[in-house]
């Protein structure tokens, strides 16, 4: 693969921006979720947020109810 769009998530976020600036002639796009570049002078996460990705997971009959469940 000789360039691509990157996305991560979390720990895969930090990842997916070490990628980005080592590599950035080979990135088309760079995508992250969820995640920090670690300076401790940035804002925390909003309470919303941290709830979000913290919350119970909810026992679904379906995606679609899963989702629904978190988006509520």
């Amino acid at each position: 693969i000789q360039k691509a769009h990157i996305v991560g998530i979390s720990m895969g976020g930090m990842i997916a921006q070490l990628v980005a600036a080592n590599y950035a002639n080979r990135v088309l796009s760079l995508i992250c979720f969820a995640t920090s570049s670690g300076e401790p002078k940035l804002p925390p996460a909003k309470p919303e947020v941290m709830n979000f990705f913290f919350s119970p997971k909810r026992k679904s009959e379906n995606m679609s109810d899963y989702v629904d469940d978190k988006i509520a």
